[in-house]
Protein backbone atom coordinates (compact mmCIF):
# COMPACT_ATOMS: atom_id res chain seq x y z
CA UNK A 1 0.00 0.00 0.00
CA UNK A 2 1.35 3.42 -0.77
CA UNK A 3 0.90 5.73 1.86
CA UNK A 4 0.15 9.10 0.94
CA UNK A 5 1.41 11.10 4.36
CA UNK A 6 1.02 15.40 4.58
CA UNK A 7 3.55 16.45 6.80
CA UNK A 8 3.13 20.24 8.53
CA UNK A 9 6.20 22.16 9.19
CA UNK A 10 5.24 25.74 10.80
CA UNK A 11 7.70 28.50 10.67
CA UNK A 12 10.37 26.41 11.23
CA UNK A 13 9.44 25.50 15.00
CA UNK A 14 9.36 21.29 14.63
CA UNK A 15 12.51 21.12 12.16
CA UNK A 16 14.53 18.17 11.45
CA UNK A 17 17.59 19.86 12.73
CA UNK A 18 16.36 20.42 16.31
CA UNK A 19 13.90 19.02 18.60
CA UNK A 20 12.19 16.25 15.87
CA UNK A 21 14.54 13.93 15.35
CA UNK A 22 12.60 11.15 16.22
CA UNK A 23 9.74 12.05 13.41
CA UNK A 24 12.54 12.72 11.02
CA UNK A 25 13.22 9.28 11.77
CA UNK A 26 10.06 7.93 11.23
CA UNK A 27 9.39 10.15 7.80
CA UNK A 28 12.50 8.69 6.19
CA UNK A 29 11.53 5.29 6.74
CA UNK A 30 8.16 5.79 5.12
CA UNK A 31 9.85 7.02 2.69
CA UNK A 32 12.86 4.61 2.08
CA UNK A 33 10.07 2.39 2.13
CA UNK A 34 8.57 3.17 -0.96
CA UNK A 35 5.42 6.00 0.91
CA UNK A 36 4.76 9.17 -0.53
CA UNK A 37 5.91 11.72 2.01
CA UNK A 38 5.02 15.37 1.32
CA UNK A 39 6.16 18.05 3.32
CA UNK A 40 4.47 21.16 3.75
CA UNK A 41 6.94 23.91 4.80
CA UNK A 42 5.85 27.51 5.43
CA UNK A 43 8.10 30.22 7.05
CA UNK A 44 10.25 32.83 5.63
CA UNK A 45 13.30 31.15 3.32
CA UNK A 46 12.25 31.83 -0.33
CA UNK A 47 13.54 28.44 -1.30
CA UNK A 48 12.44 24.87 -0.22
CA UNK A 49 14.37 22.60 1.72
CA UNK A 50 15.65 19.23 0.54
CA UNK A 51 15.18 16.83 3.05
CA UNK A 52 16.20 13.93 1.09
CA UNK A 53 15.14 10.28 1.43
CA UNK A 54 12.62 11.05 -2.10
CA UNK A 55 10.48 13.17 0.60
CA UNK A 56 8.57 15.97 -1.30
CA UNK A 57 8.41 19.58 0.01
CA UNK A 58 5.45 22.13 -0.48
CA UNK A 59 6.97 25.05 0.35
CA UNK A 60 5.02 28.85 1.06
CA UNK A 61 6.89 31.98 1.59
CA UNK A 62 5.28 33.79 4.49
CA UNK A 63 7.88 37.34 4.31
CA UNK A 64 9.20 38.26 7.41
CA UNK A 65 6.78 40.84 9.30
CA UNK A 66 8.81 42.59 12.41
CA UNK A 67 5.92 43.73 13.63
CA UNK A 68 4.46 40.29 14.42
CA UNK A 69 7.72 39.80 15.91
CA UNK A 70 7.28 42.81 18.34
CA UNK A 71 4.17 41.78 19.17
CA UNK A 72 5.25 38.35 19.95
CA UNK A 73 7.90 39.73 22.25
CA UNK A 74 5.73 41.56 23.70
CA UNK A 75 3.24 39.13 24.87
CA UNK A 76 5.28 36.35 25.79
CA UNK A 77 8.18 38.62 28.09
CA UNK A 78 6.60 41.77 29.14
CA UNK A 79 2.93 41.15 29.42
CA UNK A 80 0.35 39.66 31.74
CA UNK A 81 -2.00 37.88 29.86
CA UNK A 82 -5.57 36.97 31.35
CA UNK A 83 -7.96 34.35 29.57
CA UNK A 84 -9.07 37.08 27.13
CA UNK A 85 -6.55 37.56 25.52
CA UNK A 86 -5.53 33.82 24.88
CA UNK A 87 -7.42 34.52 20.97
CA UNK A 88 -4.90 37.17 20.49
CA UNK A 89 -2.15 35.28 20.94
CA UNK A 90 -3.31 33.05 18.03
CA UNK A 91 -4.59 35.60 16.11
CA UNK A 92 -1.27 37.58 15.73
CA UNK A 93 1.12 34.63 15.00
CA UNK A 94 -0.83 31.51 13.24
CA UNK A 95 -3.85 33.02 12.18
CA UNK A 96 -2.60 36.21 10.00
CA UNK A 97 0.33 33.35 8.92
CA UNK A 98 -2.56 31.64 7.32
CA UNK A 99 -3.94 34.84 5.83
CA UNK A 100 -0.52 35.69 4.75
CA UNK A 101 -0.45 32.21 2.79
CA UNK A 102 -3.24 32.45 1.38
CA UNK A 103 -2.80 35.62 -0.42
CA UNK A 104 0.58 35.10 -1.16
CA UNK A 105 0.93 31.82 -2.26
CA UNK A 106 -2.94 30.37 -3.32
CA UNK A 107 -2.17 27.80 -5.89
CA UNK A 108 0.07 25.81 -3.61
CA UNK A 109 -2.05 26.25 -0.51
CA UNK A 110 -5.53 24.80 -2.31
CA UNK A 111 -3.39 22.39 -4.31
CA UNK A 112 -2.46 21.06 -0.79
CA UNK A 113 -5.56 21.67 0.96
CA UNK A 114 -7.46 19.71 -2.05
CA UNK A 115 -5.21 16.89 -2.27
CA UNK A 116 -5.56 13.03 -1.50
CA UNK A 117 -3.84 12.17 1.68
CA UNK A 118 -3.99 8.90 3.92
CA UNK A 119 -2.83 10.61 7.02
CA UNK A 120 -1.98 13.91 8.61
CA UNK A 121 1.04 14.88 10.87
CA UNK A 122 0.28 18.27 11.88
CA UNK A 123 2.93 20.28 13.72
CA UNK A 124 1.47 23.01 16.32
CA UNK A 125 2.18 24.96 18.55
CA UNK A 126 0.47 27.90 15.90
CA UNK A 127 0.20 25.74 12.93
CA UNK A 128 -3.69 27.46 12.66
CA UNK A 129 -3.45 26.02 8.80
CA UNK A 130 -2.57 22.64 9.84
CA UNK A 131 -5.52 22.65 12.43
CA UNK A 132 -7.81 23.44 9.65
CA UNK A 133 -6.55 21.62 6.76
CA UNK A 134 -6.71 18.37 9.01
CA UNK A 135 -10.06 19.13 10.42
CA UNK A 136 -11.56 19.37 6.84
CA UNK A 137 -9.91 16.37 5.92
CA UNK A 138 -11.29 14.26 8.64
CA UNK A 139 -14.92 16.09 8.27
CA UNK A 140 -15.08 15.04 4.35
CA UNK A 141 -13.19 11.91 4.00
CA UNK A 142 -12.21 10.58 7.78
CA UNK A 143 -9.01 11.36 6.53
CA UNK A 144 -6.85 10.24 10.13
CA UNK A 145 -4.46 12.95 11.48
CA UNK A 146 -1.69 13.04 14.02
CA UNK A 147 -1.17 15.89 16.29
CA UNK A 148 2.81 15.95 16.97
CA UNK A 149 4.62 17.33 19.97
CA UNK A 150 1.20 17.77 22.17
CA UNK A 151 0.73 21.36 23.81
CA UNK A 152 -1.89 22.13 25.50
CA UNK A 153 -3.87 24.94 24.13
CA UNK A 154 -6.11 25.42 27.07
CA UNK A 155 -5.44 23.70 30.41
CA UNK A 156 -8.93 22.88 30.34
CA UNK A 157 -7.41 20.09 27.41
CA UNK A 158 -5.52 18.19 30.35
CA UNK A 159 -8.92 16.62 30.85
CA UNK A 160 -10.04 16.54 27.28
CA UNK A 161 -6.80 14.10 26.44
CA UNK A 162 -7.15 12.40 29.72
CA UNK A 163 -3.95 13.59 31.26
CA UNK A 164 -4.63 12.74 34.77
CA UNK A 165 -4.39 16.48 35.73
CA UNK A 166 -6.13 18.23 38.44
CA UNK A 167 -7.31 21.96 37.20
CA UNK A 168 -8.33 23.17 40.73
CA UNK A 169 -4.81 22.23 41.05
CA UNK A 170 -2.79 23.56 38.44
CA UNK A 171 -3.33 27.30 38.29
CA UNK A 172 -4.55 29.00 35.07
CA UNK A 173 -1.78 30.50 33.33
CA UNK A 174 -2.27 33.84 34.12
CA UNK A 175 -0.60 35.03 37.07
CA UNK A 176 -0.30 38.97 37.50
CA UNK A 177 2.91 40.20 37.36
CA UNK A 178 2.23 43.17 38.91
CA UNK A 179 -0.27 42.16 41.99
CA UNK A 180 1.52 40.72 44.79
CA UNK A 181 -0.83 37.05 44.16
CA UNK A 182 -0.17 33.42 45.15
CA UNK A 183 -2.57 31.08 44.05
CA UNK A 184 -3.74 28.81 47.04
CA UNK A 185 -6.48 25.93 45.58
CA UNK A 186 -7.31 25.85 49.58
CA UNK A 187 -9.13 29.54 48.69
CA UNK A 188 -12.58 29.50 47.75
CA UNK A 189 -12.12 32.97 46.28
CA UNK A 190 -8.86 31.58 43.86
CA UNK A 191 -10.70 28.48 42.75
CA UNK A 192 -13.27 30.93 41.49
CA UNK A 193 -10.84 33.25 39.74
CA UNK A 194 -9.19 30.17 38.47
CA UNK A 195 -12.01 29.19 37.10
CA UNK A 196 -13.25 32.46 35.49
CA UNK A 197 -9.76 32.31 33.53
CA UNK A 198 -10.42 28.92 32.03
CA UNK A 199 -14.09 30.14 31.36
CA UNK A 200 -13.00 32.53 29.31
CA UNK A 201 -11.07 30.73 26.93
CA UNK A 202 -13.59 29.03 25.43
CA UNK A 203 -15.76 32.68 25.33
CA UNK A 204 -13.12 34.08 22.89
CA UNK A 205 -11.57 30.84 21.37
CA UNK A 206 -13.90 31.60 18.41
CA UNK A 207 -12.10 34.73 17.90
CA UNK A 208 -8.96 34.19 17.83
CA UNK A 209 -8.70 32.04 14.62
CA UNK A 210 -10.96 33.97 12.04
CA UNK A 211 -9.63 32.69 9.00
CA UNK A 212 -10.53 29.57 9.23
CA UNK A 213 -13.16 30.03 7.88
CA UNK A 214 -11.74 31.14 4.64
CA UNK A 215 -11.43 27.31 4.89
CA UNK A 216 -15.33 26.58 5.35
CA UNK A 217 -14.87 25.83 9.46
CA UNK A 218 -16.50 28.20 11.35
CA UNK A 219 -16.81 25.64 14.20
CA UNK A 220 -13.53 25.29 15.35
CA UNK A 221 -12.84 23.97 19.27
CA UNK A 222 -9.92 22.59 20.75
CA UNK A 223 -12.07 19.82 22.24
CA UNK A 224 -13.40 18.21 19.03
CA UNK A 225 -9.83 18.69 17.55
CA UNK A 226 -8.03 17.32 20.21
CA UNK A 227 -11.00 14.46 20.33
CA UNK A 228 -10.94 13.82 16.63
CA UNK A 229 -6.72 13.33 16.65
CA UNK A 230 -6.01 9.46 16.04
CA UNK A 231 -2.39 9.55 17.54
CA UNK A 232 -0.36 12.21 19.83
CA UNK A 233 3.49 11.94 19.16
CA UNK A 234 5.74 13.51 21.41
CA UNK A 235 9.69 14.34 21.30
CA UNK A 236 10.23 14.91 25.12
CA UNK A 237 10.76 11.44 27.19
CA UNK A 238 9.31 12.95 30.31
CA UNK A 239 5.78 13.71 28.58
CA UNK A 240 5.51 9.60 28.16
CA UNK A 241 3.89 8.97 31.51
CA UNK A 242 0.97 12.15 31.42
CA UNK A 243 -0.62 11.80 34.41
CA UNK A 244 1.30 14.34 36.81
CA UNK A 245 0.86 13.69 40.58
CA UNK A 246 0.21 17.36 42.15
CA UNK A 247 -0.98 18.62 45.71
CA UNK A 248 -2.43 21.92 46.80
CA UNK A 249 1.19 22.23 49.17
CA UNK A 250 2.63 24.37 45.30
CA UNK A 251 1.81 27.52 45.76
CA UNK A 252 2.40 28.89 42.23
CA UNK A 253 3.42 32.84 42.07
CA UNK A 254 3.67 35.47 39.46
CA UNK A 255 6.74 37.69 38.24
CA UNK A 256 5.77 39.61 41.64
CA UNK A 257 7.62 39.16 44.18
CA UNK A 258 6.20 39.72 47.82
CA UNK A 259 9.26 40.84 49.61
CA UNK A 260 12.42 42.61 47.65
CA UNK A 261 15.64 42.33 48.55
CA UNK A 262 17.68 45.33 48.75
CA UNK A 263 21.10 43.95 48.67
CA UNK A 264 22.32 40.34 47.71
CA UNK A 265 24.55 37.90 49.72
CA UNK A 266 28.35 38.97 49.47
CA UNK A 267 29.26 35.41 47.13
CA UNK A 268 26.27 36.10 44.78
CA UNK A 269 27.27 39.95 44.35
CA UNK A 270 30.45 39.09 43.72
CA UNK A 271 29.81 36.75 41.17
CA UNK A 272 27.22 38.53 39.42
CA UNK A 273 29.60 41.79 39.55
CA UNK A 274 32.30 40.04 38.28
CA UNK A 275 33.35 41.54 34.76
CA UNK A 276 34.53 37.97 33.63
CA UNK A 277 30.93 37.30 33.11
CA UNK A 278 30.07 40.45 31.20
CA UNK A 279 26.63 40.16 33.13
CA UNK A 280 25.74 36.71 32.30
CA UNK A 281 23.96 34.51 34.48
CA UNK A 282 22.87 30.92 34.52
CA UNK A 283 20.28 29.47 36.20
CA UNK A 284 20.11 25.49 36.37
CA UNK A 285 17.07 23.33 37.63
CA UNK A 286 16.72 19.81 38.19
CA UNK A 287 14.93 17.21 39.80
CA UNK A 288 15.83 14.61 42.42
Amino acid sequence: MDLRLLLFLFYATTTFCNGAKILALATHCLADAGHSVTVLETNDKKYARDFGHGIKTEHIYVPPDPRKTEDSKEIIWRSSRSGFYIAQVYNSVGDKALKMMIEYDPETFWRVVNGTWDLLVVDELFAVHGYGIASIHKRLNGTPYIVFSTTVMLNSDSMTNALGRCWVCRVHMFISSVAELIYKPTYFTHRLANFYQHFTEYIVQPFGMMHLRDLGINDFTWHQYFRGASAFLSDQIDNIGFPVPEGTEINNVGAMCSETNATLPNALEAFISDPKSKGLLLVCFLAI
